[in-house]
């Protein structure tokens, strides 16, 4: 939608409305001095009360306004701000469009919150929503209580309340258009499965049409009605308006989501489409019904059910309302019922085996599962994820991307599976990824079609961004870690040998520190390290060693290795105990500091001089 109704009803009503501002001066202007309103502009339109009318509606309205007067002889502009009552029938366009402002206020008025945005559309999931969808059940239900059968709320029944026929037509593939709706008399294009062609018909007023291809999916065609009466009776403000703003009849396509996890380029399109599924879930699946229903059959599988359990509760939930497995999965969801993330998630053109994981782990936004094209669209971008990858650290299995661990992997090559550890605590070994859609700023665009008729139909969708989830230090980020940790000490200790020089030299290299730095954290001097690194019979002490690894900060195992190959002579005395002790935590000691503890200790010290002493 190209015009905000705010923005609308300022451009085509100015002369109303400053009409309307010039009777209102007149009405307080005691003194009788010659006044002229220049300027008049909409301050904010109430929209809070339209969702209490049926069509037309009256709504207060505040104009703020510039008032030219003469009083001494010389022009005075002064700003006005007036409050009044603005009224008019949408379905025919605002033709009988009436202003009466009332009240001039002191000072500028505080702007209202609303609870509808500017285009008429109620906000979603709030509780103004809620009680619209609730409105619309009643005409049919007016008794209708969480304790009744909720397979008893038969959307068909409540669109003829309305007024409205349900039939089945062919509108096209079923997996191109579910359904379409009329108010008025209407040429459609249905669709001939012989000829693989649309044709021309006319479709009589207040008609919800449901796709032939659908007949048998009882649960389809019931989502499908529901999702056309949201359209028609919840939303009728935000589409007779878009007639309005189009000026002509034409009709509006309304996408039919392939995935959860796509987007329609149209803002307008796609808060309507959300809303009006959100609205159909609600008709179906009354919340606090739904609530007592889905925590009665979780309940029959104790406190903690794994993810078999939560897939068969989703089924068993679904069947009970008589709706698809999605849409009870979606309200699952909406509801905050932790676990059913990991169930029914259908990716790559197969359904994902059941998982589980801590709850907490998973925010609304967040996931375990991606497809091979989104890996491949990450790996290019995020060269650490590509570094564990491609040295086998990562494995990507059953659409997860996981440690490369007996705990989690077992099998071989293409026989590889998850094992059960893994689908039980999913966030102990999979990476984490968060859902961004590609662009959030998301332009309005009109429509060329017939605002009589609503389809859900295929039209141009973009799917959504995926990347790592920027998260805390996690057990994944452990294993990772601990992978390049072994990686390193793997890659120094395949150098070193029998040849104490030589395994010297290359820890001297692998530490990639300068020698004079070496020697100063060692307090030692550089004649010494250069004959340990050139095999002089000069055999080092075990102090000199222990100084030499906590000055390169080497891992525990190659200290050991190293030591054990200088011949130095480590015994299982005390002292000797009392020097090793420091290479198990190289990093948190340094020879002053171990020095330090061991005279405290009231030990021998590990020797040497400070430099600069």
């Amino acid at each position: 939608m190209g015009l905000s109704f705010t923005r609308y009803v300022e451009e085509n009503f100015h002369d109303q409305i400053i009409e309307a501002a010039e009777a209102a001066v007149e009405e307080t202007n005691y003194r009788e001095i010659p006044t002229h309103v220049t300027k008049a502009l909409v301050w904010q339109i109430d929209l809070n009360k339209l969702y209490t009318f049926e069509d037309y509606a009256e709504l207060p309205i505040i104009i703020a306004v510039t008032v030219k007067s003469n009083d001494d002889g010389s022009d005075y502009y002064n700003k006005l701000y007036m409050r009044g009552i603005m009224s008019g029938t949408f379905s025919k366009g605002l033709c009988d469009f009436r202003i009466k402002l009332k009240k001039v206020l002191k000072r500028e008025p505080r702007r209202i919150e609303m609870k509808v945005t500017d285009d008429l559309l109620l906000k979603s999931h709030t509780k103004e929503f809620e009680n619209e969808v609730s409105k619309l059940i009643a005409k049919a239900y007016p008794h209708l209580g969480y304790d009744k059968l909720p397979h008893e709320i038969d959307p068909v029944l409540i669109a003829k309340k309305y007024g409205f026929t349900v039939v089945y037509a062919p509108l096209g593939p079923k997996d191109k258009v579910r359904g379409a709706f009329t108010r008025a008399k209407t040429a459609v294009n249905l669709y001939d499965d012989t000829a693989n062609t649309y044709y021309a018909a006319v479709i009589e007023a207040m008609t919800i049409m449901v796709n032939k291809a659908l007949y048998g999916n009882w649960e389809v065609v019931r989502f499908t009605v529901a999702h056309e009466l949201i359209h028609a009776i919840v939303q009728r403000f935000a589409f007779w308006f878009k007639r309005i703003c189009d000026k002509i009849d034409s009709p509006f396509c309304c996408p039919y989501r392939t995935f959860e996890d796509y987007r329609f380029l149209d803002d307008f399109v796609e808060r309507t489409e959300r809303q009006a599924d959100y609205g159909a879930s609600l008709e179906l699946m009354p919340r606090t019904a739904f609530r007592v229903k889905a925590q009665e059959i979780l309940e029959k599988y104790g406190e903690n059910p794994d993810p078999y359990d939560f897939r068969d509760a989703v089924e068993e939930t679904a069947k009970f309302f008589v709706v698809s497995i999605s849409a009870a999965k979606r309200t699952f969801n909406e509801e905050n019922f932790e676990g059913i993330a990991g169930v029914f998630n259908f990716i790559d053109g197969d359904y994902v085996r059941p998982f589980g994981y801590k709850k907490g782990s998973l925010a609304k936004d967040e996931t375990f599962v991606i497809s091979a094209e989104q890996l491949r669209t990450i790996l290019a971008d995020n060269k650490k994820l590509t570094k564990h990858f491609t040295k086998g650290r990562l494995c990507f299995i059953e659409n997860h991307l996981v440690v490369n661990i007996p705990k989690f992997i077992e099998g071989h090559a293409g026989g590889r599976k998850l094992t059960w550890e893994a689908r039980t605590h999913m966030d102990q070994c999979a990476v984490k990824f968060k859902l961004v859609f590609a662009d959030s700023r998301v332009n309005y665009r009109l429509q060329t079609d017939n605002t009589e008729v609503m389809y859900r139909a295929a039209s141009t969708l973009r799917e959504v961004h995926v990347i790592m989830a920027d998260d805390k230090l996690s057990e994944l980020e452990k294993y990772m870690q601990l992978a390049d940790r072994t990686e390193d000490i793997t890659s120094i200790t395949k150098k070193m040998g029998n040849d104490f020089a030589a395994s010297m030299e290359a820890v001297v290299q692998w530490s990639d520190m300068d020698r004079g730095e070496i020697c100063e954290k060692a307090w030692i001097d550089r004649k010494t390290l250069y004959n340990l690194c050139n095999n002089d019979k000069d055999k080092p002490t075990l102090k000199i060693m222990v100084r030499l690894c906590l000055s390169m900060q080497l891992p525990m195992e190659v200290s050991i290795m190293l030591i054990e190959c200088s011949r130095c002579g480590t015994r299982a005395t005390l002292t000797d105990m009392g020097f090793l002790q420091f290479i198990a935590c190289p990093t948190l000691f340094t020879v002053k500091s171990a020095n330090y503890i061991l005279t405290q200790q009231g030990r021998d010290t590990l020797g040497g001089h400070e430099p600069g002493l």
